[in-house]
């Protein structure tokens, strides 16, 4: 990647408010490939997760959130994202 993570974050914050929801998942899912550590690893995850209960795909955001408690499981957000 040519952009740091805060960069890619930032981005794809720009894409959702301009309605481009695919384009800030695609950009979260690349940022993913170069993520090493875990804590960012469910940051991204949750905020994908986020993305796809807005567009009302809850299985998508499920996965999402479940993979990122995998990743990180001291930060437990992501288990009642999905009841709230």
């Amino acid at each position: 990647l040519n952009m740091d993570l805060d960069n890619i974050l930032k981005q794809s914050e720009e894409s959702i408010k301009n309605g481009k929801n695919q384009e800030a998942i695609e950009l979260l899912e690349g940022a993913l490939l170069n993520i090493g550590n875990n804590q960012k690893r469910w940051e991204v995850l949750l905020r994908i997760g986020h993305i796809y209960k807005g567009l009302g795909k809850l299985n998508e955001a499920v996965t999402n959130w479940m993979e990122a408690y995998e990743a990180f499981p001291e930060r437990i957000e992501n288990i009642y994202e999905g009841f709230f």
